[in-house]
């Protein structure tokens, strides 16, 4: 039997709708997409960033080279669709790897990003740098974070959560939430010393219910300037102290336990939905 690989991805950062879908569409391998949509406050504007061109092809040999990290959009538009194969044009030895809609035609609710990653490859933390740029269209400054909304009901029936995650779920017995925000963070620089602000949700700061979904921090962007996003996978496991003890969470492991292995692998595809949108909000955390 071949060994089982395990690949995880995001799909479209926009206004609409997004899985992680887990696939056994190849025999004796597990693949997995996704799509995450953004709801964006007013006088933001959310736009592939510098890792690509306006067209959506990839930055490279000039002051930085992105084509360790992305491929063109315009290559990839059937990349990670459900119902195909979701490795249609790249191989799990691209992954990791993402893509996003070209920044000349997809703003906000159009925009579309693509991400793989092997579960099971030896690369469980990676650093898509440069991927959105967040500009400030208003008159006054804005402080841009990023929350995981399980309140919002256009997402049922966990809000932004995929439908698979136990969301109030445990740290160390099920794929909850605390899983989606270790896996996918949201990060930019701070200005003042050239260190990540973490703009998306932190499991390390849970305090329940809603409260967990709040952003990290916050950054400030004046008007008329814009900001890079960088997105950061982590797999690796993750100790949590609270104040009800210390646990141990692991997001390969849940994410595995999430799935239907007594099915078997065959053609048919399997989703594990993580996450479906994110918000982009104008408010001061940190």
């Amino acid at each position: 039997m071949k060994r089982r690989t395990l690949l995880a991805g995001i799909g479209a950062l926009a206004s609409g709708s997004g899985a992680i879908a887990t696939s056994a569409a190849i025999a004796g391998t597990a693949d997995a997409s996704s799509n995450i949509n953004a709801i964006v406050d007013q006088n933001l504007e959310v736009k592939a960033g510098a890792a690509f061109n306006d067209d959506g092809t990839v930055r490279s040999g000039e002051d930085k080279d992105y084509e360790d990290q992305y491929v063109p959009y315009p290559s990839n538009d059937s990349f990670f669709q459900s119902g195909s194969d979701p490795l249609d044009d790249i191989s799990r030895d691209d992954a990791p790897v993402a893509t996003v809609s070209p920044r000349d035609s997809t703003v906000n609710d159009e925009l579309d990003i693509k991400v793989a990653l092997s579960i099971e490859n030896s690369i469980d933390t990676f650093l898509f740098e440069d991927m959105l740029r967040v500009k400030n269209n208003g008159g006054d400054d804005k402080n841009v974070a990023i929350r995981y909304d399980r309140d919002n009901d256009a997402y049922d029936p966990n809000g932004q959560y995929g439908e698979d995650v136990i969301v109030g779920g445990s740290f160390s017995n099920e794929l909850s939430h605390h899983d989606v925000q270790h896996v996918y963070q949201f990060v930019t620089r701070d200005p003042a010393n050239g260190t990540d602000l973490r703009l998306s949700p932190d499991p390390t700061t849970s305090e329940g219910g809603t409260k967990d979904d709040e952003p990290t921090e916050s950054r400030i962007v004046d008007p008329g300037d814009s900001i890079q996003v960088d997105l950061r996978v982590n797999l690796n496991p993750l100790t949590v102290n609270t104040l009800g003890g210390s646990y141990t969470l692991n997001p390969k492991k849940h994410i595995r336990g999430a799935i239907d292995t007594t099915a078997g692998f065959g053609d048919s595809i399997t989703t594990v939905d993580l996450l479906d949108a994110i918000t982009v909000e104008n408010k001061r955390y940190g």
